[in-house]
């Protein structure tokens, strides 16, 4: 609209396959032999009320990737006058896409798309189809001007639900262009529950009630497949690379609101997935990769803190990090799923909260997710206190050093195991590698009292114990 100094994109992005006229590739020089090699392509834009109508100019942008020829004719520009009686449903800013209990109050902006002053309109909304909420608007609205409203509170129950709001009878007549008077929007509603939680994607009805997938925009999302499972039948899967999809596409799995206190150690999550590079990887330096990320929220949504994010070769899950895959991925057996476990203490403290399993599409590959745990860790009381527990004791065959901490005990330098003569009977040195739990296996020698001594780096532990 301003002769060029910037411009509005339109619905219309193809390449690849989806810009292809004719089936299958060539290493010539493209030429189309005859009528069958061309497609109609057919946009329709709308909207132009804040658009100067004398000066609207249409660019047509080609990308060069070394393709092929591209061949464009018979430009058609048709106009069309507008109608008199036309409200139009322009967007819902409320309710958000999810919500932490089930009132919700919709707040939306609609306008006149018609050449009379529009004075009345009904408002409708329904929730899964059930009955209609009608909210009667008057007021002046001119050609192209629109206003914000807000309508009647409702309530919803726990679980997906789809919201469609509507006009009708503009000026109390019906409305001449129905095709711009309805909107939805998916929003889900959760609700506290105890840990441990788990899915494991067995159930036909994905998303359960009270765990969430939010398609941010559009095409494909997160749905349940039959075609791989770390276990059991099913798992989660999307479809980066389906042509529906945008580059950058956002897709949510979103858990319960997790109730948690101050009892708990530690909070974890772990999961199973499944995920192969597509054909731009490795090396790409133009083509964005498909991203995982895990977030945690305490305010329902309205903050985020990454705890996890893995893309490239890091993300994928195969042997090869270098391989590149121009197939859809499917993981036929159990080697190519890698398990997750992550410590969330740090990120929610003895807060509640919700988990946000975080996909950024770019085009890919699929990726897949299943068996999903989220569980809480309660320490003895004397391990905390000590930072150290050894159990069982007395012991028939082996025992096991259990250390507080989260992290391996880095300071950790020696183990040994002495008899009852002072000889030493088992030995294990450490140089920052020492494991959180670690079995002591004495199953050859006899019964009697034994001597365990921890050496730190700023301490020594002696303890007694026991052999049945």
């Amino acid at each position: 609209t301003d002769c060029g100094i910037s411009w509005r994109r339109t619905s219309y992005s193809k390449g690849g396959a989806s810009l292809s006229t004719v089936n299958g590739t060539t290493s010539a020089s493209f030429t189309p032999a005859n009528a069958s090699q061309w497609r109609t392509e057919k946009l329709v834009f709308r909207d132009f009320c804040t658009e100067n109508l004398n000066n609207i100019m249409i660019g047509f942008e080609a990308v060069n990737d070394y393709g092929n020829n591209i061949f464009i004719d018979s430009l058609t520009l048709t106009a069309h006058s507008s109608y008199r009686n036309n409200a139009l449903m322009k967007g819902i800013s409320q309710p958000l896409p999810a919500l932490c209990n089930g009132n919700f109050t919709p707040a939306i902006r609609f306008g006149n798309a018609g050449m009379d002053t529009l004075k009345s309109v009904d408002i409708n909304y329904t929730v899964d189809g059930g009955a209609p909420v009608v909210y009667k608007w008057t007021g002046s609205l001119s050609k192209c001007d629109s206003v914000s409203l807000t309508l009647a509170s409702g309530t919803a129950a726990v679980g997906t639900h789809i919201l469609k709001i509507y006009t009708a009878n503009p000026n109390g007549v019906a409305d001449e262009a129905t095709s711009n008077d309805t909107l939805t929007k998916v929003f889900s509603v959760y609700t506290q529950a105890a840990a441990p939680l788990s899915e494991g994607f067995e159930t036909n009805d994905i998303p359960r009630a009270n765990w969430g997938i939010q398609n941010v925009n559009g095409g494909t999302s997160f749905e349940r497949t039959t075609l791989a499972a770390r276990s059991g039948l099913a798992s989660l899967r999307i479809n980066n690379a389906d042509a529906q999809n945008s580059y950058g596409a956002v897709d949510y799995f979103i858990s319960p609101i997790v109730m948690n206190n101050s009892s708990y150690d530690s909070v974890f999550v772990d999961f199973d997935m499944a995920y192969q590079q597509g054909p731009q990887y490795p090396g790409s330096t133009v083509f964005p990769l498909d991203t995982l990320e895990i977030l945690v929220t305490k305010d329902c949504g309205a903050s985020f803190t990454s705890v996890w994010k893995k893309w490239g070769y890091e993300l994928q899950t195969v042997n090869d990090p270098s391989y590149s895959n121009t197939e859809l991925f499917v993981p036929a057996d159990v080697t190519l799923w890698k398990h997750i476990k992550l410590y969330l203490t740090p990120f929610v403290g003895d807060d509640n909260y919700q988990l946000y399993f975080a996909m950024k599409g770019n085009k890919q590959n699929s990726l897949y997710l299943d068996n999903v745990n989220i569980s809480t860790q309660t320490l003895p009381e004397k391990l905390k206190q000590q930072g150290y527990l050894i159990y069982p004791n007395p012991f028939n065959s082996s025992f096991r050093i259990h250390h507080h901490a989260v992290a391996p005990p880095t300071n950790l330098q020696a183990v040994l195991v002495y008899n009852a003569a002072g000889q030493v009977v088992w030995d294990k040195r450490y140089n920052g590698n020492a494991d959180r739990q670690i079995n002591v296996d004495l199953g050859k020698l006899g019964s009697g009292i034994y001597i365990l001594k921890m050496m730190y780096s700023d301490k020594t532990v002696v303890e007694r114990i026991v052999k049945n």
